[in-house]
């Protein structure tokens, strides 16, 4: 079965690229001829496209942004080279993406936020409404973000005709079963449909001798992050290095790295002592390779993570380290038990797509 992936594959962003990737290479390994389409949603785009230097910007503001976008340029190409080595579709927008019907069986939309309106910009592409009649639709934990009800029926509409509903939150399954009869699939986000030494083979990361390190992945700049992880470094005698998207991150640390592209980023978890991050996938990632964590919980949406910590007895891991002690050593039994019980669940919802009774 052909099937085309529908979601922000064109990201500039960590979590956005691995899942992408995840959700693609899970497929092709249950023997479906899967792509990612490569399109161009300006609403997304524009959240990861070089600041603006032309005219009309002040002069402080524009040496500023220069400044960014050369500091950034290596992380951009980091990205273009892991997209390409996709082999995404033809490039598509909003005018020709119906034009894909001629390529695909089945359209998977999802993970990421693709049912986010605001998000973006109310384009409907990522319902799959350019889908045509014959072909089938489906969402793999798709998540809302931010629901308007004055959009209800415009949600109502554009599900409808899914042979398969999936979605990443609970609050999104609530949301949606009024309006289609019937509870969305709970799915977990693809990054967990993979085994650590399947996500090492997949991108050829290796473990790397070298002095240990602390690593903090600052999803977004925060004081505590530093404060928190160079607490534990001193502790355990580890030397901090941050990966971070700031020019001027929070805190001081023995390294700062900015360019480093979606494999870097696995690598450097997977090489890490020690994590101290806010990001959903930063935390993901250290549970899958058994890394001692702390995590700081985002001000933005920190459900997710908090869900995901106290599902695996893990809650502790969110309260700050005293004097730098960050408690026992996680037990990664329950973890592990986790982690595969996602593993199945995914597998099983996507495996099901190909049978009869989703279409």
């Amino acid at each position: 079965m052909r099937v085309g992936i529908l979601t922000f594959s064109r990201a500039n962003n960590y979590g956005a690229a691995l899942q992408a990737f995840a959700l693609l290479k899970k497929m092709q390994a249950l023997r479906f001829d899967a792509q990612l389409i490569d399109y161009a949603c300006p609403a997304i785009d524009a959240m990861h496209a070089k600041r603006p230097v032309g005219k009309g910007i002040p002069i402080r503001k524009k040496i500023s942004n220069l400044l960014y976008n050369t500091v950034f340029s290596p992380r951009r190409r980091a990205f273009r080279r892991f997209r390409e080595a996709w082999g995404q579709s033809r490039p598509y927008d909003a005018r020709n993406i119906a034009e894909s019907n001629r390529d695909y069986d089945l359209f998977v939309t999802g993970s990421d936020q693709v049912f986010n309106l605001p998000l973006t910009g109310n384009d409907t592409s990522y319902f799959l409404d350019f889908v045509g009649e014959g072909k089938k639709k489906a969402s793999y934990a798709a998540s809302i973000g931010i629901f308007l009800p004055e959009e209800k029926e415009k949600y109502r509409t554009l599900l409808s005709d899914f042979s398969a509903v999936s979605v990443r939150e609970p609050s999104a399954a609530a949301l949606l079963e009024p309006l289609l009869g019937a509870a969305p699939a709970l799915m977990p986000d693809p990054v967990f449909l993979h085994k650590p030494d399947e996500w090492r083979d997949l991108l050829g990361v290796r473990k790397k001798k070298g002095r240990p390190y602390l690593l903090i992945y600052a999803l977004v700049e925060n004081r505590e992050l530093y404060t928190r992880a160079c607490a534990i470094a001193k502790k355990r005698g580890l030397r901090t290095v941050v990966l971070t998207r700031s020019l001027k991150p929070a805190g001081k640390t023995d390294r700062v790295l900015r360019s480093a592209g979606p494999r870097e980023f696995v690598a450097l978890i997977d090489n890490a002592s020690f994590v101290v991050t806010n990001s959903f996938h930063g935390t993901v990632f250290s549970l899958l390779f058994e890394k001692e964590i702390s995590v700081v919980p985002p001000p933005a949406a920190p459900e997710r993570i908090i869900d995901l910590l106290e599902s695996m007895s893990l809650g502790r891991l969110l309260e700050p380290p005293v004097n730098g002690d960050a408690g026992d050593a996680i037990d990664f039994a329950p973890v592990h038990a986790a982690l595969a019980a996602y593993r199945e669940t995914g597998e099983a919802f996507l495996r099901a797509l190909s049978d009869e009774e989703h279409g």
